[in-house]
């Protein structure tokens, strides 16, 4: 293969190439954070595997969440299997992301929150239980309002300290466990 950067006639080490090529690639990585999570698909049994965020967020302060890696990224999501594969998993296709509620945070300061227990059940016939919280204009607080916001992954605060990021395309009902709408 000729290289227009290299006289006719010269003689290119192939084992260099690839070096040049290489080393290219690696300058413009962006340096990821690796965190565990555990997914679900519609046709397999939740499993653990490694998400990949960015050390800083577009859309906020702080790095990069899981939900904003699965309501604003591509439709494929990168991962890594147990055994060390990379895989992209279709994020339509995705049921659930369970991740330690760190990863997730806190919800910003400044405009009143609202909280409410809800049970999530989803077209496979399971339920998740836990808490959703979230922030929104007063004239939208409601839990209604907040289900129908653009957002593809319904941020959901289990019990067990972790948060499960439920995709709203494989939830079939939603009940509000505290009286809200």
């Amino acid at each position: 293969m000729h290289r227009p950067d290299v006289p006719p006639g010269v003689a290119v080490n192939p084992a260099r190439q690839a070096a040049d090529a290489s080393s290219v690639t690696e300058r413009y990585r962006v340096p990821k954070l690796r965190v565990p999570a555990e997914i679900r698909t519609s046709a397999v049994a939740a499993r653990p595997v490694f998400l990949f965020l960015n050390p800083s967020a577009e859309g906020h302060a702080g790095r990069e969440r899981p939900s904003d890696l699965l309501n604003f990224g591509g439709h494929f999501l990168v991962v890594e299997d147990e055994s060390g594969e990379i895989e992209f998993l279709n994020r339509d296709g995705t049921l659930t992301v369970t991740v330690a509620a760190e990863l997730e945070g806190a919800i910003p300061t400044g405009a009143p929150a609202s909280a409410c227990r809800v049970a999530v059940v989803l077209h496979d016939g399971s339920t998740l239980e836990g808490e959703v919280r979230y922030q929104l204009p007063e004239a939208q607080r409601r839990l209604q309002d907040y289900l129908n916001a653009d957002e593809l992954f319904l941020p959901v605060r289990c019990d067990d300290g972790r948060v499960c990021l439920v995709n709203k395309r494989g939830v079939v009902r939603v009940v509000a466990r505290s009286g809200e709408e």
